[in-house]
């Protein structure tokens, strides 16, 4: 009786393995799959959006077994919660290397790596060694790494001309920057935004830091509070040639789009909207707290991932589709950003265009904003908080970078 029960079970798993084997089949063979890709906001309307389904299109048209691509346009908070929630999930999607560890703990993502290993030395080796290292970890490979962006910051021309700065001195250094603010104070134009409050304006100081240990050991930071310290003391030196507004208010892009402020912190994506409304300007990138040191800002990398599914063969080729050198050489040519491409980005070409040109300039010289898919932590989220609290004069630089590093290691040992 026993034999019976066993050949039946056996029977039974088999039956259900041929069934499971032919709902796979059924979505992969014979007929042509759709592929559901969600991708940042900005890259499903406007220009990037245009030059996704051109890619879409192209792409649909040379691989038969391949229907449609959808593309769905979503900011990063609505990605990452739908990401999280792990219901209705897409075939593959655009993400931080930030989100890294949240991603791959929680999305039953698909490992590139043997797919990775294929691929002839020409694509494998041309993506940033530094990204696509921290995107590996043994036989793991988490993500395709795409685009990156880093904190410039954007000169109104007109602005400096009224205040007899010369734009072609640049900013060598912060004290540099300084002159420049109280320059254009005396001209009597507002020179720049707040640079507490937020992370973007703090952080852009904080990767000049040349201290900096980022990572973390034991549960704790490897940031001393110390290394904190000169950033802290600058933006206040800074904020007192400042107005009130965020770097991210509507009215400091307005202010900065009618001759109305000198400086403003932004990434490589708002260029579109400056190059729309007419405004002279340029990009430099963040100076260097002494003469010759690190230029500055925080590097911030977006990667594609794919889901495990039973369209992997095709999301695959269209991933690579996208990392290879035509389409990311398109990427910035059209768009301006900088792609995680050293053979594309040092096309003689690539560095005439100033955005582009000054973005991966500022890349090589930034800091990882944290310690990519090996932490959870943001490290410098808490800087948004400590920035306030330091520029109100509610604590001293000194007592924001000891509190910085107590809420760092707050959010660390939550994490656990």
């Amino acid at each position: 009786m026993k034999e019976r029960v066993c050949v039946l079970l056996l029977i039974a798993i088999l039956v259900m393995g041929v069934l499971t084997g032919c709902e796979r089949r059924a979505e992969t063979d014979g007929q042509p799959v759709e592929i559901t890709m969600w991708v940042y906001s900005d890259w499903a309307t406007g220009i990037g959006g245009d030059l996704f389904r051109k890619w879409a299109d192209e792409f649909v048209a040379a691989n038969s077994d391949v229907s449609e691509i959808n593309l769905v346009g979503r900011n990063d908070a609505d990605l990452m919660t739908g990401l999280m929630a792990g219901v209705g999930l897409p075939d593959c999607f655009s993400a931080s290397f930030r989100e890294g560890k949240n991603i791959i703990e929680v999305v039953p993502y698909l490992n590139l790596k043997p797919f990775f290993d294929r691929q002839d030395a020409d694509y494998r080796n041309a993506f940033d060694q530094k990204a696509l290292a921290a995107a590996i970890e043994g036989n793991q490979m988490y993500a395709f790494p795409f685009v990156g962006y880093v904190q410039l910051i954007f000169r109104n021309l007109t602005v400096l001309e009224q205040a007899g700065i010369n734009p072609a001195d640049g900013i060598p250094t912060w004290d540099a920057f300084i002159d420049q603010l109280a320059r254009i104070n005396a001209a009597g134009i507002d020179p720049t935004h707040s640079w507490a409050g937020h992370w973007f304006s703090t952080g852009t100081i904080l990767g000049s830091e040349e201290s900096l240990t980022i990572g973390e050991r034991n549960g704790r930071t490897t940031v001393q509070a110390e290394q904190l310290i000169p950033t802290l003391e600058m933006m206040l030196r800074i904020n007192q040639h400042a107005n009130n507004m965020s770097a991210f208010d509507a009215a400091a892009t307005q202010a900065f789009q009618s001759n109305r402020l000198g400086f403003i912190v932004a990434g490589p994506w708002t260029s579109e909207g400056h190059d729309a409304s007419g405004v002279r300007y340029d990009v430099v990138p963040p100076p260097a707290f002494r003469p010759g040191g690190r230029t500055g800002g925080l590097r911030g990398l977006d990667a594609l991932y794919a889901v495990d599914t039973p369209r992997n063969e095709q999301v695959l080729r269209w991933l690579k589709y996208l990392t290879d050198y035509d389409r990311l050489y398109e990427f910035v040519t059209t768009i301006g950003r900088p792609v995680l491409n050293e053979r594309v980005m040092n096309n003689a070409s690539i560095q005439q265009n100033m955005i582009a040109r000054v973005s991966a300039t500022a890349l090589l010289g930034a800091v990882d904003q944290t310690d990519f898919f090996r932490t959870r932590v943001f490290w410098v989220s808490p800087i948004t908080d400590i920035s306030v609290q330091v520029d109100t004069g509610r604590i001293t630089p000194r007592q924001g970078a000891e509190e910085m590093i107590n809420m760092i290691n707050a959010l660390l040992a939550e994490a656990q």
